[in-house]
């Protein structure tokens, strides 16, 4: 039995039932006479009946799957439905009656091979997957991903390790496995920290170079949400007194700049995602390059959630996306990631 017929039976079981029989056993027989045993009627509320507020409670229990559902039960459910659900689960809900633009989606992976994903994520690195993104993950229907979405390259490599890998690997290597969640840093001269800690304002172009080891973002979205995301993270420790043996000994604590002399650190804790190719002028040359960077999202701190873009050379290269439901990169082509496998430098390349 499928999920609609087993709600819409349970549903005929439960509330469609006006009178019910009950065995009444407090009539004593009088002498003589035989065992009276009286059935009377006992009148139940229908679940037309019920308060919109219990509707509603019943429907925020339902997972994206169940809301579908519960929308074609009848008339009352299709408009409650939506109320009930939660933002995350609207969202996936309001998608669902969408048309993806790729019918073929040349990269489908089904819920069984996503929950797995989730479970081995979870319980190998001992976190938990953000939950815009684990909502997706887990409770979306079909293996097609949601209009305007794809699935990441590192979901697909679970999937499949040999067509997902878009490891850079001239070697024959493969590292996909290992990128799974991983500490990632931040390096920006400590001057420059404290300004943006004061909320001082500063010459992005001239000062890039403090901040990013490629391309600039003078886009200002851009530059504010990198902004946000130095100043979500306070707390700092100063360990620049100590020689250079011991401050390489000294573990990197996630979330918490560790200032080393002229330059400072941010390690965060992130989940790896997608190969992306950023595009730009170069302002010292003008000439138009692209940047092979990699997606990654954030599971630490104020900042969690958030999907920000680093280097193959492990330089922080900007911000992308506040959760995986408002991630909208361009998915690369085979012949992207082909030319991508080849190139003698994966860092950064001429158009």
């Amino acid at each position: 039995m499928d999920f609609d017929a087993h709600l819409i039976s349970s549903k005929q079981c439960l509330f469609t039932s006006n009178h019910r029989k009950i065995q009444r056993s407090s009539l004593a027989p009088t002498p003589g006479s035989q065992s009276l045993t009286a059935w009377i009627p006992i009148s139940m509320p229908n679940i037309q009946t019920l308060p919109v507020e219990l509707h509603q409670a019943i429907l925020a229990y339902l997972p994206v799957p169940g809301l579908l559902s519960a929308y074609r039960v009848n008339a009352s459910w299709r408009s409650l439905a939506p109320k009930g659900a939660t933002p995350n689960r609207l969202h996936l809900f309001s998608l669902a009656f969408r048309p993806h633009k790729c019918h073929l989606y040349p990269h489908p992976v089904n819920l069984a091979t996503r929950l797995s994903y989730v479970e081995y994520i979870e319980t190998k690195y001992s976190v938990r997957i953000p939950e815009e993104y684990r909502v997706v993950l887990t409770e979306w229907p079909i293996s097609i991903p949601p209009s305007g979405m794809h699935w990441p390259h590192a979901l697909r490599f679970f999937d499949d390790p040999k067509k997902g890998c878009t490891c850079h690997t001239p070697n024959g290597l493969c590292f996909c496995k290992q990128a799974g969640c991983h500490p990632k840093s931040i390096t920006i001269r400590t001057s420059l920290l404290h300004r943006v800690h004061a909320g001082e304002d500063f010459n992005v172009t001239a000062q890039r170079w403090e901040l990013y080891k490629g391309p600039t973002f003078h886009a200002p979205e851009a530059r504010a949400q990198t902004l946000r995301l130095l100043n979500s993270y306070r707390e700092l420790v100063d360990i620049s007194g100590r020689d250079e043996d011991s401050e390489e000994d000294i573990p990197r604590q996630v979330g918490v700049w560790q200032i080393r002399g002229e330059v400072s650190d941010l390690t965060l804790l992130v989940l790896d995602m997608s190969t992306c190719i950023t595009q730009f002028v170069d302002p010292d040359d003008g000439l138009r390059k692209a940047f092979i960077d990699r997606s990654l999202m954030i599971l630490n701190g104020e900042a969690r959630g958030q999907i920000h873009m680093w280097s193959r050379a492990r330089w922080y290269h900007g911000f992308q996306a506040e959760t995986f439901l408002e991630w909208r990169i361009e998915e690369l082509t085979e012949e992207q990631l082909r030319v991508y496998r080849h190139l003698s430098r994966p860092a950064c390349y001429v158009l």
